[in-house]
């Protein structure tokens, strides 16, 4: 496995654990990390271009059978940000 992968599947394995928590806080901490002068803003704009955008994307595509209460508005909201992140498109610089 290389570095890259090792480090993929570490950051994977320590936002599940953050979600999993069910409490907000360390969620937000985290985000506050990545935002404003914590993080350069470059590998900001990778994080919105390779995570957020991907997710938002796989999120409004869910299959009708894997959707259940719990994530109904979450999927709901994915499908209306959809034609949205497609209309804009995020400048390589």
């Amino acid at each position: 496995m290389s570095k890259t992968d090792q480090w993929v599947e570490q950051a994977a394995t320590s936002l599940k654990l953050l979600a999993y928590l069910g409490t907000p806080d360390p969620l937000k901490r985290f985000v506050h990390e990545l935002t404003g002068d914590r993080l350069h803003k470059t590998a900001q704009q990778n994080l919105m271009r390779n995570f957020i955008i991907p997710f938002i994307r796989e999120m409004a595509h869910y299959e009708p059978h894997r959707v259940d209460d719990r994530n109904k508005a979450t999927v709901e909201l994915c499908k209306r940000l959809l034609p949205l992140i497609e209309e804009v498109r995020l400048p390589l610089i």
